[in-house]
């Protein structure tokens, strides 16, 4: 069972960088925009296994409050959707469009469970 201030599931950023489209990239940003790729893992310590589907429990927000939804681009190791059982983590990489005079980036992680509460990991964009 639950206590209350235990976490049942996190999200770790491990990485996030910046990505040009490269000539035989078949997903090009429009201009003004570039891909950020972030690698994360995700971890279950609930005692009960829940779906992880990225592109419906992720996104960016920036400091305008806009919402960023994935957008896909070429991923050495995109993260995959399934079943996270008990105990287990995963790990991949997420792709969003952002606009090229983004300042602060947030990404949220929405679980299954409550969709009323997000984890969010604080990602200052310090590539520009």
């Amino acid at each position: 069972k639950a206590q209350v201030g235990q976490s049942l599931a996190t999200m770790q950023v491990n990485n996030v960088v910046e990505k040009d489209a490269s000539p035989n990239d078949p997903f090009k940003p429009p201009v003004g925009q570039h891909f950020i790729v972030i690698s994360i893992t995700l971890r279950n310590y609930s005692a009960s296994s829940f779906d992880f589907a990225p592109v419906l429990q992720t996104y960016l927000t920036d400091e305008a409050q806009r919402h960023l939804e994935m957008s896909p681009t070429v991923l050495d190791n995109p993260v995959t959707a399934g079943k996270l059982m008990p105990g287990t983590q995963t790990s991949g990489e997420l792709s969003y469009l952002v606009s090229d005079d983004a300042k602060q980036i947030t990404l949220h992680f929405v679980p299954e469970q409550d969709n009323a509460k997000s984890l969010s990991q604080l990602l200052t964009n310090k590539f520009r």
